[in-house]
Order: structure tokens, then sequence, then C-alpha cells
């Protein structure tokens, strides 16, 4: 349900039921959205698309929450993901067991899980862009801000993007942000 979000698809008077479903225990293992409520009589947090926590999954749903105005959601579901990203030599892996983050000490690998993984690995792309609130200006060829970063992270520096021919550095932090050309 949360890539109905990411579509667009949902009525904004509906998102919230969507949001508060998302964001339940039931779904929410605290590393991440898990592909199936613990609720649901197939459930199993180590069975492929019962009850996993899927990296690229879960940066959809964190686009489609903040689509609808839910970024400190949107953070929360980032942010834990690259808190279990250290378990996995900071990388994400296709997939991972959906137990419950109070139950275990760290998110617990899936047996066949590839790591790495090409759309696993797209999603760190879309989290930095997603906190930093990176749009590209086409008419003024130049790159947007609308940056709301996670208490946990204090400012971020991307040098280097490749857009309109040219080459931009962007400086987010607490209280400031900055698009400029790089050399």
């Amino acid at each position: 349900m949360g890539h109905l979000l990411w579509s667009g698809i949902v009525d904004d008077d509906k998102a919230e039921i969507i949001v508060k479903q998302l964001m339940s225990s039931h779904l929410y293992s605290g590393w991440g959205i898990r592909t199936l409520s613990i609720q649901d009589r197939g459930y199993n947090p180590i069975e492929y698309h019962n009850g996993t926590v899927w990296p690229h999954d879960n940066s959809l749903i964190a686009e489609g929450l903040i689509r609808y105005g839910y970024r400190d959601e949107a953070n929360r579901i980032i942010v834990n993901l690259l808190e279990a990203s250290k378990y996995f030599d900071n990388r994400f892996p296709e997939v991972f067991a959906g137990y419950q983050r109070s139950e275990v000490d760290f998110p617990v690998s899936y047996p066949t899980s590839s790591l790495p993984q090409a759309w696993a690995a797209g999603s760190s792309i879309l989290f930095l862009r997603l906190i930093l609130g990176l749009e590209p200006d086409r008419k003024k060829e130049n790159i947007r801000i609308n940056s709301h970063l996670p208490a946990a992270i204090e400012d971020i520096c991307v040098e280097n993007i490749r857009l309109f021919d040219k080459n931009f550095s962007v400086f987010v932090g607490k209280g400031r942000s900055e698009v400029r050309l790089s050399d």
C-alpha cells in the first residue's frame, strides 16, 4: 500500500489511514516496512514476499510519504534503513528479515539475498535526494532544494552533481542550504 502513496493515486483525505497502517508495529519493523503485516495469516519474517524488508520498496514508500506531506515518517524510514545498512557493510541488501527491532539487536540477513544488488543500491540515491529535497529546475537550469534533515544527520555535502551540462555542489546543514556551480 506504500506504493499507492508513491504513485500519487491516493486521495489526500485517505493518505493518513495508509500512513498509520504503514508506520504501525504490524508493518513497521523498526528497521523498515515489511512486505506483509504480522497480523496476516501468511506472515513469515524470513519468507521472501511474506514479511521481509526490502530497502528499494522502502525508498519508494518514503518518496510517497513525502508526496503527501509525511516527511518525519519518511525520515524515520530512511534513518532506520541507514542504521540497518551498517550491518551489511554500509550497503543495502536486496532484502532482509522482517523481525521486530525490539526483538533483535540487528537486522537479520535473508539467506539468499543479493549484496550488492542493483535496485537496493539505488535506494541510497533516492534517500539522499529525498533528504535534500533535490529537484531539477529545468527553466533556470539549476537545482532546487527543499531539505528536511533528520535529527541524526547534521549536514550533507554532495559535490559534482552533473545536470544541464554543469556540475553542481549542494550543501545542507541545520538552518542553511546552498547550491553552487562546481569547478
